[in-house]
């Protein structure tokens, strides 16, 4: 008989865990989150931009689109960054990014008004197909690196506010024949 009570009483408290006060400023982040902001923010963007140009092809509204599909490749891949509250990694990457394509557009321009004139004999400076590359490379590595490394900053926002979870969960042992507390905590 008070085996059975005992084990109605294990069943009714399993029912209703207990949970420890949770601090009311903080909540967790979750990483499969902040890489759904990631590739989500700069994907959506491109095939939003890329729907626009292709209907407005023909009509001369081609800015829009461009201007949408340039937003979320520039600033797309620091979304999970921001997500996770790493402001600072969020916008050094944003920075790269806009470096990059201002060195590749200098590289683009500067070749095109040699090529588009055919009097021009100018062969100081860098050549712009330095520009071109370097550009492309920082906006490639930075893009990459943001959409690789968003994990880290989950795990540094949930590691610098403390365990998100303290759950305490009646059990019970069989191999001993005994009702127990099981301590969960998870961060």
């Amino acid at each position: 008989m008070l085996k059975s009570i005992v084990a109605i009483c294990l069943c009714l408290f399993s029912l209703q865990s207990t949970t420890a006060q949770k601090n009311q400023y903080f909540m967790p982040v979750s990483k499969s989150i902040a890489k759904l902001w990631s590739v989500g923010a700069t994907l959506a963007p491109m095939i939003a931009g890329g729907g626009l140009l292709y209907a407005s092809f023909g009509f001369g509204g081609d800015n829009v689109g461009i201007g949408l599909g340039c937003a979320g490749l520039l600033l797309g891949p620091g979304a999970g960054h921001a997500y996770a509250k790493q402001w600072g990694h969020a916008l050094q990457g944003t920075a790269i990014r806009i470096a990059g394509a201002a060195l590749f557009l200098w590289g683009a321009t500067t070749l095109t008004i040699r090529f588009g004139d055919a009097d021009s004999t100018d062969t100081g400076g860098p050549p712009s197909e330095l520009f071109i590359a370097a550009g492309s490379l920082m906006f490639v590595i930075s893009t990459i690196h943001d959409l690789t490394t968003v994990g880290r900053s989950v795990d540094k926002y949930n590691q610098s506010h403390g365990f998100s979870d303290v759950w305490i969960t009646p059990t019970y042992f069989a191999s001993h024949r005994a009702p127990g507390l099981m301590l969960t905590l998870s961060f």
